[in-house]
């Protein structure tokens, strides 16, 4: 009785070993757009599973492989997340908030939604600037916040790592700063110039080479950019 018991419980343990594995590589970990307790309830595994796999994603992004390091092969990071935010003057937020509920979407889900698009798009406004004060374009007007620090309008988004590298290489080759880029998103996004928008409900909707997006876009007057 007692052999059967220690092997029921080996089992046990290295079924949850290889559960937490197959978990880790894929895209639950990192979702973000709802609390563990329901992600848990939706893929069927416990919360503490849930929360063991995620602390293995989060292992593996910060230790090096060596064995592929002595062979000068980039670590794969599939799991590698981008973080991106902005803090928009009070006018801009309304808005925001105004469309985040009436399309039902979460800042982060509707924020990953505009950073995409924009990676998508072959041109971009020549008043796209790193300027910190006044920094939001928006309806005609330079916008900025009047204090930057006391103010609560946050909105915050992951994206993955070949969308975040293309927003960086694109901020790079237009000689702004990439939230620049995501300040001008969210404007153009909120003053409807966006065609064939689209919400991009999680991180595996993204795309997963950062070729694939355009980071060397045309520079055009903001009377030619539609």
């Amino acid at each position: 009785m007692t052999a059967t018991t220690d092997d029921a419980s080996e089992h046990h343990t290295a079924f949850r070993a290889w559960l937490i594995e197959r978990l880790a590589t894929s895209r639950w970990p990192i979702y973000r757009d709802d609390t563990d307790e329901r992600i848990a309830a939706r893929i069927g595994v416990t919360v503490d599973v849930l929360r063991e796999a995620r602390e293995l994603v989060r292992a593996r992004e910060k230790k090096p492989d060596r064995r592929d390091a002595r062979l000068g092969m980039p670590r794969a990071q599939p799991f590698a997340r981008f973080h991106i935010f902005v803090e928009p003057p009070e006018a801009i937020y309304l808005d925001w908030a105004a469309q985040r509920r009436h399309r039902d979407q979460t800042n982060a889900c509707l924020l990953r939604s505009v950073v995409h698009h924009v990676l998508r798009l072959k041109v971009q406004p020549d008043w796209v600037t790193g300027r910190r004060r006044d920094a939001w374009f928006y309806k005609g007007e330079w916008l900025g916040q009047k204090n930057i620090r006391a103010h609560s309008y946050r909105i915050k988004t992951y994206v993955t790592e070949p969308c975040g590298r293309a927003l960086t290489e694109r901020a790079r080759a237009t000689h702004v700063t990439a939230s620049a880029i995501v300040r001008w998103g969210v404007c153009a996004f909120l003053e409807g110039k966006f065609r064939k928008f689209q919400i991009v409900t999680s991180l595996d909707s993204l795309y997963n080479d950062a070729e694939r997006y355009c980071t060397t876009p045309l520079i055009l007057p903001e009377k030619n950019h539609g």
